[in-house]
C-alpha cells in the first residue's frame, strides 16, 4: 500500500522543512511526497534541494497563487498513491 503525502506552503519554508525531515524520519517507505509552492514570494531555502533530489518527491511551483483547495487538487491530480494524506506545511 503506497501513501501519497500532498503539502502545500506559501512562504513558510522553515516549517515546510521540519514537516519534510519528519515525513522522511517514518519507518514505512511505500509513500511519495508531493510539495506545492503555491507561488511564494521568497526563495526556497538550498536545503529543499536535498529533497527534491529524492526518489518519489515531486516539487510543483505555482505561477500564480492559486489557495489551499486547488494546490490539494494538483496534489491529488499528481499522485500515485493508494491513498492521499493532506500534510499542513506547520504540521510535524
Amino acid at each position: 500500500m503506497k501513501f501519497s503525502i500532498c503539502i502545500t506552503t506559501h512562504d513558510r519554508w522553515k516549517l515546510c522543512l521540519e514537516v519534510l525531515e519528519a515525513v522522511y524520519q517514518q519507518s514505512y517507505n511505500e509513500f511519495e511526497v508531493i510539495l506545492i509552492d503555491d507561488c511564494a514570494h521568497l526563495v526556497p531555502p538550498k536545503e529543499l534541494a536535498l529533497y527534491i533530489k529524492k526518489d518519489h518527491f515531486r516539487f510543483v511551483k505555482n505561477a500564480e497563487n492559486l489557495g489551499l483547495a486547488q494546490c490539494r487538487n494538483t496534489a491529488i491530480s499528481l499522485a500515485t498513491g493508494d491513498y492521499f494524506i493532506f500534510c499542513d506545511d506547520d504540521d510535524r
